[in-house]
């Protein structure tokens, strides 16, 4: 069993007080605790899961959402015939049913799955109570003029103008919110529902926190009666209080023949900064027989979930067990994540037992201690205390497992099968990087926060800017958010923006709360400057590896601009062309530096040149380059000619490699030199 404070970390009591007593007109239901029971059931059978609430459910009952997810038994293991129950008026428990179909081809003596459950509701309606607090739209939703002798309305209509007895008569017709038992919609049964048409439309107005997400949802049919259009729409919209602003809307239709109520859902986004804000129906249909309405539920998402049960407020844990097993079966349920000193581990056997004791678990990375078992005769469940190791617990897994043998079934002294748990230990506090570190326009610029893992709740009051104001607060998910900071026109070069999220302020799912974070953003609108290490036109030799030398970049204020250098290399060593390699920045202010290039050229092999300038004077004259390429030195522009003309006396086989080659430039060198000094006497 798994129970969490539904306010953990970021909601107060106080707070809370203060909003039951700003809203004591509607059905809400504002929990200090939600609890369900682990369940061992065989299959074939239903397990029954005990939900327990407090305080008791108020007049118009407690909606409870639930949601299953599977562990070592697939989907096909148990069956929801539904996604949530209801809590009647002033009771503090209820019972969720879950389909165990037989399924003897398993061969699994035990399976699990998880159930979570959601109740944290700021809005809480089954229409049990009609309106449930709604306030009808105001205005009408239809005016018209008729005209008679007899006023044909009383309630609606009022005399016009008087034509000699024969009277003109306005009728206007305001809105109503309408709720009734469902037998007045054409069904059976004596709940109550509401109807959404031309006539019945209303709104209720909702407190909420800024920066947390909510999930309204509903169930809806088209009502059935002969004057009900083939389909009928609904809209349902979070609006502003103030300026009836839209924040988020649903538009559903139902073309249904039979009664079936399916559910509807939408988000209140996270990105929401508005705390008093309204939820309204209304439709296109100009009918008053419409769409029909039941079980709303404005509830928040649990921000700090972990696992696949990510937004449940508790989560019980279901074991089916195969109906040819006959040994004992047990249940071990711990948290999922924490970073208390001790926690607690619930063993639930399927019958009772005898011959527990503390030396038969295996723990790994913690301690188990103080064993307590519940009364005799029926000892099937008991609780043991975890005390993690001190050191090196940083996020480690604690298992703790209970071997096959160690205890024994009162009835038939048989033995248990082996069973084990994992709670993952966590006393790592959430870090945050903020950026950018710059920005070149004083114009609003999107600052990003990208947390080490899931936090909760992050919201605007939690930061505070400098040189700058603070505007469109969006969650992208649970470990990024971004802010618009508008900076002060006044701002000039080099000038910062700083922003900062104090420590403490947000969690993560072990209660781990995060340590502090600022950026200095500079206003920085100088651009990097890049520079070609080596020269700007290269040789490479087709089919060798060319190794390109880069480039450096400086910038004023970027110290991590080198690691933003991107250089774009296509050169193919293997096809003769030429190539330009291009290096590029931008700094972290979106600055964007002036490309550089380099040339590479990629030539075939320098010796083959001259080998073929040898066999045939045809061929290009050779360059210097070749030479340089190819290794041979002294080669200059005052002896090119007659290397040239010596290598083309020869034949390729006398210049096929380049100590032949340099042995020609070196005879010629010296026949230079002596030519030279005879000239001299």
């Amino acid at each position: 069993m798994s129970i969490k404070d539904i306010y953990q970390n970021y909601l107060s009591k106080t707070f809370l007080a203060l909003i039951v007593s700003l809203l004591p007109s509607y059905s809400y239901a504002v929990l200090d605790s939600i609890n369900v029971s682990n369940t061992l059931v065989t299959e074939g059978n239903n397990a029954s899961i005990l939900v327990t609430i407090s305080p008791a459910a108020g007049d118009d009952g407690q909606i409870i959402i639930y949601e299953a997810s599977a562990e070592t038994a697939d989907g096909d293991d148990y069956i929801l015939a539904s996604n949530r129950i209801m809590i009647s008026a002033g009771s503090t428990s209820g019972i969720i049913e879950i389909a165990i179909p037989q399924n003897v081809d398993t061969g699994i003596d035990l399976e699990t799955f998880k159930v979570g459950v959601r109740a944290d509701h700021i809005l809480n309606s089954g229409f049990e109570n009609g309106s449930a607090g709604f306030v009808v739209k105001e205005g009408f939703y239809k005016v018209e003029d008729l005209r008679g002798w007899d006023n044909p309305d009383p309630v609606h209509c009022v005399v016009g103008d008087d034509d000699f007895g024969n009277k003109d008569w306005v009728c206007s017709y305001p809105y109503k919110f309408e709720t009734a038992a469902v037998t007045a919609y054409g069904h059976v049964g004596t709940n109550k529902v509401l109807e959404v048409d031309a006539e019945s439309q209303g709104y209720q107005d909702l407190v909420i926190v800024p920066g947390v997400e909510y999930e309204v949802s509903l169930k809806a049919t088209r009502r059935l009666h002969d004057d009900t259009p083939t389909t009928v729409d609904a809209t349902i919209e979070i609006v502003t209080q103030a300026g009836s602003d839209v924040i988020v809307g649903n538009t559903f239709t139902r073309n249904n023949t039979v009664w079936n109520l399916t559910e509807e859902t939408m988000i209140i986004p996270a990105s929401n900064t508005e705390e008093n804000v309204r939820l309204q129906f209304s439709t296109t249909n100009t009918t008053t027989i419409g769409m029909i309405i039941d079980d709303l539920s404005v509830v928040r998402v649990n921000p700090l979930g972990a696992g696949p049960l990510a937004n449940a407020d508790a989560i019980a844990t279901i074991g089916i067990i195969d109906s040819g097993v006959t040994a004992p079966q047990v249940l071990m349920s711990t948290p999922y994540s924490t970073n208390e000193a001790t926690f607690d581990v619930e063993f639930l056997f399927n019958e009772a037992v005898d011959g527990f004791e503390l030396s038969d678990l295996q723990v790994s990375n913690g301690i188990a201690s103080n064993l307590i078992a519940s009364p005799a005769p029926a000892v099937n469940s008991f609780q043991v205390t975890i005390t993690p190791d001190s050191s090196p617990l940083e996020n480690s897994n604690i298992v703790i497992a209970l071997p096959a043998g160690s205890v024994a079934a009162v009835d038939d002294n048989e033995n248990n099968t082996a069973a084990s748990a994992t709670t993952i230990y966590d006393v790592v506090k959430p870090t945050v990087s903020i950026s950018p570190k710059g920005f070149n326009v004083l114009t609003p610029q999107t600052f990003t926060f990208n947390f080490s893992e899931s936090v909760a709740v992050l919201t605007l009051a939690e930061l505070v800017a400098s040189n700058a104001t603070i505007t469109n607060f969006n969650k992208i998910n649970n470990t990024t958010y971004s802010v618009t900071l508008d900076p002060e026109d006044s701002l000039t070069e080099n000038e910062k923006v700083t922003l900062v999220l104090a420590a403490e302020v947000v969690s993560d799912a072990a209660g781990n709360m995060n340590v502090s974070a600022s950026l200095d953003s500079t206003f920085d609108q100088t651009i990097p400057v890049i520079s070609v290490v080596g020269d700007a036109v290269v040789y490479s030799i087709q089919g060798i590896s060319y190794v390109d030398s880069g480039a450096t970049v400086t910038d004023t204020v970027d110290s991590d601009i080198a690691n933003k250098l991107v250089a774009v290399n296509p050169v193919d060593i293997n096809v003769i062309a030429d190539y330009s390699v291009t290096y590029n920045v931008t700094d972290a202010a979106g600055n964007v530096a002036l490309q550089k290039t380099r040339t590479v050229k990629v030539v075939v092999d320098p010796i083959v040149t001259i080998k073929n300038y040898a066999d045939d004077q045809a061929n290009p004259a050779l360059v210097k380059i070749d030479f340089e390429l190819a290794g041979i030195i002294d080669v200059t522009d005052a002896n090119l000619a007659r290397v040239n003309a010596v290598i083309a006396a020869l034949t390729s086989g006398e210049v096929d490699t380049a100590a032949k080659i340099q042995a020609v430039v070196n005879q010629v060198n010296t026949d230079i030199a002596t030519e030279n000094a005879i000239a001299k006497i």
